[in-house]
């Protein structure tokens, strides 16, 4: 009898502690405009509503949240391990914004330099980028110490020139007048990572913007992100650097295995579209990406591994990449880099069945591509299409008009177009 009393408390005890987590197959609905986190959450009309609760309830792998279309979140998601965050209803895909919003016009105030506005919120995140209109125009971000910004408010003198003071913490930004009236809408891209993944996680359908890191970012983890839309992400200065900017829409650091991005559509990115990464000398393994759309960044795709490090099993096929560094992103100092696919000359890159297939590489405003291995370990180019203008780079400093036999080379099944000019700002 004793030993019966010993396990149905031990029972109870479980029961008592799992009592505080969803079930492992709970379905959960979020909405920022209709829902109300006093709500149980278990149905579209009883959802649940702020962004808060959504990182703060505690979840089990195998949990489905299902966040209504048309809701807006500011701030960032913390993805938990094994659950799907994906869109219900009809309607724009459920939106985070990694920005302080900036539209009030009340809000922006004369300084004593001509033209100058200052923004009276302090911001303790740097900020990246400023986009007005949902992406009509952005900023041009000062740093000290680049091109020679002394941090003088008084060298500012372009429209949409900005310096985000780490004095004072404010936003300061030249314009003829209050730029709240000019601009229906001014988002000020801070220094986060929007969303932050977590093994074993689907991120469905979702729309990222704004954010001044990284759009969506993970480390070590096996994780699939599709349908998502992800646009004008990045600018901010990395932290213990001084000029160094973030960011990339999509990132994947050291060992991260069994991922799947598809179906995405990438755009306006500072740095780079979708990148795996590392400095180390862990594997990267089975990763496929496919079907996605990527325009206007710096990079379309970007990878490398550190000393010893190793891809394995890598497949990125069926992707549109259009316009490298057309973009904002040509605000870099190094702008002369741009490419679709991008591995930098001066890494190993040692790799595995690593292909890269049947993707679109229309136009750079450097090189369509930098794929490069000092360990000697290539991937496999088959059946891309080439496009690029006559003026433009095939790799490196190799003139893309002439280099057909070189391509031909490395993709057997290549199609290649020349267009006669560049169509670049």
């Amino acid at each position: 009898m004793k030993a019966v009393t010993a396990v149905l408390t031990i029972i109870s005890m479980i029961f008592s502690f799992f009592s505080g987590l969803m079930p492992w197959n709970a379905v959960y609905y979020f909405d920022s405009v209709n829902g109300n986190d006093s709500n149980n959450g278990k149905s579209i009309e009883e959802a649940f509503q702020s962004l808060d609760k959504l990182n703060n309830i505690k979840l089990l792998p195998g949990n489905t949240v299902y966040i209504a279309c048309g809701s807006e979140f500011r701030g960032q998601l913390f993805c938990q391990k094994g659950v799907t965050y994906t869109a219900c209803g009809e309607g724009e895909k459920p939106t985070f914004l990694g920005s302080a919003n900036a539209s009030d016009s009340s809000k922006w105030s004369k300084t004593e330099h001509q033209n100058l506005w200052v923004f009276e919120d302090e911001l303790d995140a740097d900020v990246g980028n400023i986009i007005f209109n949902d992406g009509e125009k952005v900023g041009t971000k000062y740093i000290t110490g680049v091109k020679g910004f002394t941090g003088e408010l008084n060298e500012l003198k372009f429209d949409l020139d900005f310096y985000h003071s780490t004095a004072d913490k404010k936003v300061y930004l030249y314009s003829e007048q209050n730029p709240a009236l000019r601009f229906g809408s001014i988002e000020l891209a801070l220094r986060k990572h929007v969303i932050t993944l977590a093994k074993g996680a689907t991120v469905d359908g979702l729309r990222v913007l704004y954010g001044g890191a990284h759009g969506i970012k993970g480390g070590n983890v096996n994780v699939t992100v599709r349908n998502c839309e992800i646009g004008f992400v990045g600018g901010s200065i990395l932290p213990d650097y001084d000029t160094v900017r973030y960011g990339n829409a999509i990132e994947f650091w050291n060992d991260s295995k069994n991922v799947l991005v598809e179906n995405c559509y990438i755009y306006d990115i500072y740095d780079t579209g979708i990148t795996f990464q590392s400095n180390s000398d862990c594997t990267m393994k089975n990763l496929t990406f496919r079907n996605n759309t990527i325009e206007r960044c710096t990079f379309s795709f970007e990878y490398y591994n550190g000393e010893g490090g190793m891809f394995e099993n890598i497949l990125i096929d069926s992707n549109v990449f259009l316009d490298a560094g057309k973009g904002w992103g040509k605000q870099r100092p190094d702008p002369e880099y741009t490419s679709h696919i991008n591995s930098w000359s001066v890494k190993e890159n040692r790799c595995k069945n690593f292909v890269i297939s049947n993707n679109i590489l229309d136009g750079s405003t450097y090189s369509l591509f930098v794929i490069a291995s000092t360990a000697g370990t290539l991937p496999e180019l088959n059946s891309n299409k080439y496009i690029q203008y006559e003026d433009g780079n095939l790799t490196l400093n190799m003139k893309f008009s002439g280099c057909e036999d070189y391509l031909k080379q490395l993709d057997p099944n290549a199609d290649i177009s020349i267009k006669a000019r560049r169509l670049f700002s």
